[in-house]
């Protein structure tokens, strides 16, 4: 063994030795109820009390969190039902100012068609109210086909501005089902208007053919209101 071998082997063993004194020291003064003067005491409750501090911090912070999302989302949600309102009431009264004018046209038609004409007979009579008990039974399908579906939509609407859905306590599919029912209803609403305005496009075509031709008793447009299921 070298020198310097040695001298690391008694510096090695040397310092385990006073560890251990140490600690026999530090164990004797601990058992005769002596603190020491190296260490100190660690105080438990105020750590635990820190703690707790420390966590009703984060809890206050993460509830403002919370709060700021919930305004950002309620404030995005009621935007969007705003512009839906604005634009479901200006389709209704473009809707009902639609109807209104084709039912005033067909009036007008069959009354300038009977002056025209002079004919009285029973045949054209029973014709003439047929024809106008049909124009109000397609008037009250396009009530319950465009003018109920919207203003139901347009009370859904109103009904989420006033009841947010992005409440914490309804369920997450709750909501999204709320959401997927109204967007149905608003493509359902859709697809009828676009059925109703072809079919009156093809009413008002038939119409001027008939005026053209003013072959009354024969005319008898073929075309119905479509299914509007």
């Amino acid at each position: 063994m070298s020198g310097r071998d040695l001298k690391a082997f008694v510096l090695q063993h040397r310092s385990r030795y006073q560890d251990m004194q140490e600690q026999n020291h530090l164990v004797t003064r601990a058992m005769a109820g002596y603190s020491s003067d190296r260490y100190r005491q660690i105080d438990y409750e105020e750590f635990k009390s820190i703690t707790n501090k420390y966590k009703e911090k984060g809890e206050l912070s993460k509830q403002k969190v919370k709060k700021l999302q919930s305004r950002v989302s309620k404030g995005h949600e009621q935007s969007l039902v705003k512009q839906h309102n604005v634009v479901w009431e200006n389709s209704w009264k473009g809707y009902s100012r639609n109807s209104l004018n084709v039912e005033a046209e067909c009036d007008a038609a069959v009354k300038q068609l009977v002056e025209n004409t002079k004919i009285f007979d029973k045949e054209f009579s029973n014709h003439i109210q047929q024809s106008v008990l049909g124009r109000e039974n397609d008037v009250e399908k396009f009530k319950e086909a465009i003018i109920e579906p919207i203003n139901d939509l347009t009370g859904d609407l109103k009904h989420r501005m006033k009841h947010p859905t992005n409440d914490p306590s309804i369920p997450l599919e709750e909501r999204q089902e709320e959401e997927e029912r109204i967007m149905d209803q608003i493509d359902h609403v859709k697809h009828q208007s676009d059925a109703v305005f072809r079919w009156l496009q093809q009413q008002r075509e038939a119409l001027e053919d008939d005026l053209e031709k003013s072959d009354i008793l024969n005319q008898g447009s073929d075309t119905q209101m479509p299914s509007l299921d």
